[in-house]
């Protein structure tokens, strides 16, 4: 087949093909089974997913993919992606990563990260319970080292959702569901299902949940120019309808009091509404576990001597927690947008992996003693290329990436920036965002329609 039929074959509701290593594999009897969720086959189909799927899946995974070995790549197309210079140099790079031992896990790194995080836990509880002093000041210092925890512990939560520490599904998930549900309160199968559809299409505006946050955000201009339905939630976001469009034109103003206010307690909501809805694979073991977070947690929230305090305690252990979310937004927020899906054929290696998550991921530059703070996020270029290579080795091949980005002329595709320059530009962009809502009319969101691809996979239609 020729990817250009490769391509067409979207159209076509009895199947769903994409493309690995020049095989082509029809996937539609497994999506409803595909642990990373329909979503990344949703954006993959009809297109060259090689890099991806490389980047995704361990060497055993390869074993299965026989199972739906349907045809193969018409040679002009395998030659034509693979004498691509950058294609090219990306293949061996990736190579030479995995032959270095990269992708090797150093356990001892680990294991203080822990210790770190249940050390700022100790510090949080020795606070809170008055064991230095009976005061307001002293356990209100323990909610605020509460909050550090959470952000801390969500870092690692992120490892294991990319099998980033064990590289075993079911220890790094087992991990997941201890630092996740139990320690902190977030889900690991709704991270995980979100997070994965949001690194393969990362920033579109009609794919990536990650940017979708209307009526109260909307990152880019893009975002507002016209209704759109949201392949991940199933829905059609209208930022001119009325109350959206007020909201959205002060979204500069409340950015900050959103994310520290109100954004702990919607991935709480997220995490049951996964559970209660039927989208968890173990829906009563996330339960469980999310039921001691909430038996722990609320102890000690009423532990507090009165109401007064017991609310304050609440609401800044949840609110400190939330620069985990500031430090999310600023890694795409200001970045490129696009609608639809990426990776398309005809776009050819601008529209490939490397572009796409360069394009869409800012660098945060930072002192290396400061890495503990940002726990990994701030090589968001790096993570998104290679999201399986273990945190500590993220800094090592930050020179390399931008070496061979550099020989290829997109050394600017994903600039470096310090943290509070991020900041600012996320603002402005949200500024100039708001500016565009303002002078708004209301638009028709009667012809948006839910897209056929998205029903054949999900078994409706």
């Amino acid at each position: 087949m020729t990817m250009d039929e490769v391509a067409a074959s979207v159209e076509d509701p009895s199947r769903v093909l994409v493309v690995i290593r020049g095989k082509v594999y029809d996937i539609k009897r497994f999506a409803p089974r595909h642990p990373g969720g329909v979503g990344p086959l949703f954006h993959g189909a009809g297109k060259d997913m090689t890099d991806a799927f490389v980047q995704f899946h361990s060497l055993e995974t390869w074993k299965r993919l026989n199972f739906f070995h349907v045809a193969d790549v018409a040679e002009e197309d395998i030659r034509k992606r693979n004498n691509d210079p950058l294609q090219q140099d990306w293949d061996k790079f990736t190579q030479d990563v995995l032959a270095e031992g990269l992708y090797q896990t150093n356990y001892t790194y680990f294991l203080l990260e822990g210790l770190r995080c249940f050390a700022i836990l100790a510090a949080s509880l020795t606070f809170s319970f008055g064991l230095l002093g009976d005061c307001t000041t002293f356990r209100m210092v323990g909610a605020l080292l509460l909050g550090l925890y959470f952000q801390q512990a969500a870092f690692i939560g992120h490892d294991t959702g990319h099998n980033g520490i064990t590289h075993s599904s079911f220890w790094d998930h087992v991990i997941g569901l201890f630092m996740g549900n139990m320690c902190t309160g977030i889900g690991i199968g709704w991270w995980k299902k979100s997070h994965n559809n949001h690194h393969i299409c990362c920033n579109s505006i009609d794919g990536d949940a990650d940017i979708q946050h209307m009526p109260f955000l909307a990152c880019n201009p893009k975002l507002v120019s016209k209704p759109f339905w949201s392949s991940y939630f199933d829905k059609v976001f209208n930022a001119s309808e009325p109350v959206t469009r007020f909201l959205l034109s002060y979204q500069h103003i409340f950015y900050y009091p959103l994310i520290f206010g109100f954004s702990r307690y919607n991935l709480y909501a997220q995490t049951f509404i996964h559970i209660f809805s039927g989208r968890s694979k173990i829906p009563k073991t996330e339960l469980a576990a999310c039921g001691v977070f909430w038996t722990w947690f609320l102890f000690v929230v009423m532990s507090m001597p009165t109401t007064s305090e017991r609310l304050w305690y609440f609401f800044l252990a949840n609110s400190v927690s939330c620069l985990l979310n500031v430090q999310i937004t600023l890694s795409h927020f200001c970045m490129e947008v696009y609608y639809g899906s990426p990776y398309q054929h005809s776009k050819g290696i601008q529209g490939g992996w490397v572009h796409t998550q360069l394009s869409t991921t800012l660098a945060i530059v930072n002192s290396p003693w400061m890495d503990w703070f940002h726990g990994g996020l701030q090589f968001q270029d790096v993570h998104h290329l290679l999201p399986r290579i273990p945190r500590h080795n993220l800094r090592a091949l930050r020179p390399r990436i931008r070496a061979l980005c550099k020989k290829h002329g997109i050394g600017s595709l994903s600039p470096e920036v310090g943290f509070f320059e991020a900041n600012m530009m996320t603002v402005k962009l949200l500024k100039e965002t708001a500016d565009k809502v303002r002078k708004m009319k209301y638009i028709d969101p009667g012809t948006v329609v839910r897209s056929p691809l998205w029903e054949t996979l999900t078994a409706q239609g």
